[in-house]
């Protein structure tokens, strides 16, 4: 039995039924948003490509800690895995957006901001 890896369903993977076509590319920008507070816990959660729960309850630990352990003054834009975190910190709020590695992260900072 192959034992799966942690992400393997997770953003950017598409898992669909054979001969499905995976969602077009504009549409799969944002892999996930995400609204955790300055404690750590998650307000809401939306995932825009298929994944396991468990593994959006891995994904959603390991990013809520690296952002909530970075210093108030540093950019808003990470490299995280295969994909850029744009973040956005409002009153006890962090907006937290996954998109592709070529994505524009001003657009997507805009996206969260509006």
């Amino acid at each position: 039995l192959k034992r799966r890896g942690a992400f393997e369903n997770c953003p950017g993977r598409w898992t669909g039924a054979p001969g499905v076509p995976p969602p077009s590319a504009s549409a799969a920008m944002i892999q996930y948003i995400l609204l955790v507070s300055r404690q750590g816990k998650t307000r809401l959660k939306k995932w825009f490509v298929p994944c396991l729960e468990r593994d959006q309850f891995r994904t959603i630990k390991e990013i809520s800690s690296l952002i909530l352990h970075r210093p108030p003054k540093v950019c808003n834009f990470l490299e995280w895995r295969d994909f850029k975190v744009v973040y956005k910190r409002y009153a006890s709020l962090f907006f937290i957006a996954c998109i592709e590695k070529n994505d524009n992260e001003l657009l997507a900072l805009e996206q969260v901001h509006h």
